[in-house]
Order: structure tokens, then sequence, then C-alpha cells
């Protein structure tokens, strides 16, 4: 009972209750728009059948009211529109990270398939919020246009015109408050353009190889391999014999989410251990079975263990910790 209790709840907070505001930010955003075109539609109709002083009279008195009304609805949904943004933003966001991070063996059909329903609902809201409210500057720039050809037309008789000429300039002059999501970004199809650019940017960063790590101390014609491990290369390994032993070299490029996390925070000794148990592990690998024929170079078959333990120790004093970057 709690469990079900629990899923319906995370259900309803995840999907339900944002689709249910993004519709109703939407919709009055919509009908706002409404009353804008309508008014475009009596500008449209004025310039068709010519100019009166009643029929500017009662333009004015419509135009008025789209101010007041315009003010109403940027103040109330201002700061609604800014979090349901924010929000959607943030879910799509955890979506890609969860995407690229997460180990390809942990990642379920359940996952992939909440991942595909967040990153869908999250892009539809976002695109329905900002296209409804573009809507509203979108109609004010039509009426401002008809509105300047109405002048236009009345500056050709000054003296009979002179009372509709300042009506219809103050109107020009009526500057409407933006459609803004608490003032920080106008809610404009550019928005849209921008909150996909800046998400889909999002990548790993590129893995940088450094040639003097990997030929410092290996010969020309020695043999490489690459040891891979999960979702991407944790390490790449140079193998090779110089004067009869074996040498490993270690370039740690990838240490986000692989067992611990490493932070460049972390000391060189603590990563030296990591990178140490690396190594260890990579000997045991290639002792007796290496693809590559990388074998100890003994003269006492008995002493295999010894030589194996000498030469661990030997590369805990050869690692070279490089910084770690992205």
């Amino acid at each position: 009972m709690i469990r079900g209790f629990i899923l319906i709840m995370t259900f309803l907070l995840q999907y339900t209750l944002p689709v249910v505001i993004a519709v109703l930010i939407s919709s009055l955003y919509y009908n706002t728009g409404r009353q804008f075109s309508s008014v475009l539609e009596n500008v449209e109709h004025q310039m068709n059948l010519g100019f009166h002083q009643e029929n500017m009279s009662e333009l004015l008195q419509r135009y008025s009211f789209l101010y007041q009304l315009a003010h109403d609805v940027e103040k109330a949904l201002s700061i609604p529109s800014f979090s349901l943004l924010c929000w959607q933003w943030l879910d799509i966001y955890l979506v890609l990270v969860t995407s690229f991070k997460i180990d390809n063996s942990s990642f379920s059909s359940a996952l992939y398939w909440e991942n595909i329903v967040r990153l869908t609902f999250g892009s539809l809201i976002v695109i329905g919020v900002v296209s409804c409210a573009s809507v509203i500057p979108s109609r004010v720039c039509e009426i401002k246009k008809c509105l300047q050809l109405i002048l236009n037309s009345l500056l050709r008789d000054v003296p009979k015109n002179y009372e509709n000429i300042q009506l219809v300039s103050s109107m020009i002059n009526t500057e409407f408050p933006q459609m803004t999501a608490c003032g920080v970004a106008e809610l404009k199809p550019t928005l849209i353009l921008t909150y996909f650019g800046s998400l889909l940017t999002y990548a790993r960063s590129p893995q940088r190889r450094d040639d003097n790590l990997w030929n410092g101390n290996v010969q020309a014609g020695q043999k490489r391999h690459s040891v891979k491990r999960r979702r991407c290369d944790i390490i790449r390994v140079a193998v090779g014999t110089v004067n009869g032993e074996i040498i490993l070299k270690f370039d740690l490029i990838k240490y986000l989410f692989y067992g611990i996390r490493l932070n460049r925070e972390k000391t060189p000794s603590s990563i030296e251990n990591i990178l140490l148990f690396q190594e260890v592990h990579v000997i045991k690998r290639f002792d007796g079975r290496s693809p590559h024929n990388a074998k100890f170079s003994t003269k006492d078959a008995d002493n295999d263990n010894q030589k194996e333990n000498n030469c661990a120790l030997k590369f805990s004093n050869q690692v070279n910790i490089k910084q770690l970057s992205d």
C-alpha cells in the first residue's frame, strides 16, 4: 500500500504536475494572444473602411485594455514560467548526464524508457509555453505596423486629421511589456533554439594523449595494448620489453563514475594507490596468457612470483601521475 502510494506520488510529481502547470500557463498566454489578435483584426478593418473619430476612440479604449492586460499577465505568469522552465531544463540535463555516465550494463530498459518520457515531456513543455507566450509580442508588432500605416495616411491631410493623428501617435508610442521568465529571458522562439543548443552541446571532453608518456621509455616496434573497462577507456597501457624486463606505461584519461569518483582535490598518494591496483591487476592478466606474448624475463622459472612482485613494486615508482583533466 505504501509502496503504491509512493509510486503514484512520484509519477504525479515527475510527469503529471509539470504537464498540468504547463497547460494552464500556455492556455493563459494563448487566450491573451487571442485578445491581441482580435484588436489586430479591428485595426486592419479600420484601414480598409476609413478613419472616423468614433471608431478611433473605440480602438484607443481597446488598445488601453490590452496594455493593462499585458502587464497583468506578465506579472502573474513570469515567476511560474521561470520555475517551470528551470525545472524542465534541469530534468533534461539530468537525463543527458544519465545517458552519458551510467554504465551500459546498469542502464536498464525501465531507465531507458523513463529517460525517453522525461526528455519528450520536457521538450514539449518548453516548446508549448514559449510558443504560446511568443504570440503576444508578435501580435503587438503587427498592430503597431498597421497603426504606422494608418498614421502615414493621416499625415497627408494634417489639419483635417489632427485629432486622429494624436490618437494614433499615442498608441504607437505605447510600450507593451515583454513576456519574460522572471525578467531573465524573453519568451521568444529564439529561446527554444538557445535551450536545445545549450543542452545538446553537453558532451564528454575529448581525450588527450601524451606522446612522451607513450614513447618515453618504450622502444620503437614494441607492441601496445588498450585495456577497456565499462563504457570508456579508464587506463591505456603500453606494453614492451626494455633490457629484458617488461615495461608498462599508464595514462589515466577517464576518471568519472568508475568505482569511485576521482576529484582534483585527491592527493597524489591516493591516486597512486588506485593506479597501483590497476597495475597489479594488469600484470596478473598478462602473466602466462598475454595476447602480445609479454612475459617476464627470468632465468629461473621458480622465481616467477618473486619477479612479478618486484616488477609491481618497480611500477609503483615509475608511474607518471599526470594532471587530471576533463
